[in-house]
């Protein structure tokens, strides 16, 4: 199987300038494959996170130079503690040490959270699968100022199937010190957490218990022990769901899907939301042409700008999905927007990182497209 790492360096030498300068093709040996997270590292290489999901599911690991040359791959599916599963969000805490989180499967498909401490050369130094009452995994973590890793995610109960978000606290020794969980009597998950401005933890994600009914972004503020604070739902009468990023002292970057008035599909939006949840500004951006966009990523410039990631369906084709960056104002004004494909099929961003001089890199993965293809990774250099 060939796994396809689509290179290419966005190097930005005045605003709305953009050069593709590589490409190039891997091969990881198993399918099909997609690419969640992505870091660059001691400004020498990147480090990919991904899965693969046949038969055989694995946590898939790459190491790429800045010359997009395959240094090392790993499969982490050999360990008996850390069970086959997905690798959703990898984060580098110094110079020589990871943390990466996700969901773990074992032989009877039980999924509990998964969090593994790596070192430099991505090899576990331990382990952690976390249980709750039910089915559950990890869509993001951080760490926070005091070196504890914070996860969130999803939590089913398998008699009620109802689904509520998790959120887990562990200290650096990988011990945990609490887990809760929030949402009503329909299906809420949590996508991204991050830390609360003046201190605690915010989730985004979605809700289909509190706002219009279906599901709609959903903010909720828990202070350091996982108490709850104060939640928001934002959305129409679509199914909306979003994330959330700190960005200042003062407020917060909200962004995912939103299907406004008037629109038959979702939309990607951005808003800015204060210290007590309030919206301060929000922005609709897409086509507006009956098609789906979203965005699931996103960093901050030192300027201030804000650069996001996501998907968009092509304007050409209007039916496959493409690779979407936008860079926007602190006010949400456009600055330059950009699409991508590699293939003539379905092309998914799921994740952004700053590099050096004012670049970035992209993670995510491409459908198949005619014979002898395979849903593969994706990054954007």
């Amino acid at each position: 199987m060939r796994l396809i790492l689509f290179i290419a360096y966005l190097g930005f030498t005045q605003i709305g300038v953009c050069q593709v300068y590589f490409s190039n093709l891997y091969d990881f040996g198993v399918v099909p494959n997609a690419g969640e997270s992505i870091i660059f590292v001691n400004d020498t290489s990147y480090f990919v996170a991904g899965s693969n999901s046949g038969s055989t599911l694995s946590l898939e690991l790459m190491n790429i130079d800045l010359n997009g040359d395959t240094s090392w791959t790993k499969h982490l599916n050999w360990d008996p503690i850390l069970a086959p599963g997905y690798g959703n969000s990898l984060k580098q805490l110094n110079d020589t040490t990871f943390i990466l989180s996700g969901i773990s499967y074992d032989s009877n498909n039980d999924r509990d959270g998964l969090v593994c401490l790596l070192d430099i050369n991505l090899d576990t130094i331990w382990t952690r699968r976390i249980a709750g009452d039910g089915y559950e995994g990890f869509s993001d973590i951080i760490i926070d100022d005091q070196g504890n890793f914070v996860a969130v995610g999803w939590t089913q109960d398998t008699i009620s199937m109802d689904v509520d978000i998790w959120l887990v606290k562990l200290d650096p020794g990988g011990n945990e010190l609490w887990q809760q969980t929030y949402g009503g009597g329909n299906w809420d998950g949590g996508f991204s957490v991050d830390t609360a401005i003046n201190g605690g933890y915010v989730i985004g994600g979605y809700t289909a218990s509190y706002g219009s009914g279906s599901n709609d972004i959903y903010i909720v503020r828990v202070d350091e022990n996982g108490g709850f604070v104060w939640h928001k739902a934002i959305g129409g009468a679509e199914a909306d769901a979003g994330f959330i990023r700190y960005y200042s002292d003062t407020n917060y970057v909200v962004f995912g899907s939103y299907t406004p008035n008037g629109a038959s599909q979702e939309e990607g939006y951005v808003a800015s939301l204060d210290t007590g949840g309030t919206i301060i500004w929000e922005k609709w951006y897409g086509h507006s042409i009956g098609w789906s966009d979203w965005m699931v990523d996103a960093v901050f410039t030192e300027g201030g700008e804000i650069v996001l990631v996501g998907s968009s369906f092509d304007t050409v084709t209007l039916f496959d999905p493409i690779g979407w960056i936008l860079k926007i104002s602190n006010t949400g004004d456009v600055i330059w927007d950009r699409r991508y494909k590699i293939r003539d099929s379905d092309n998914y961003v799921n994740g952004i990182e700053k590099t050096v001089a004012g670049g970035f890199v992209c993670v995510g993965y491409v459908f198949p497209f005619g014979p002898g293809t395979t849903q593969d990774a994706w990054v954007l250099v």
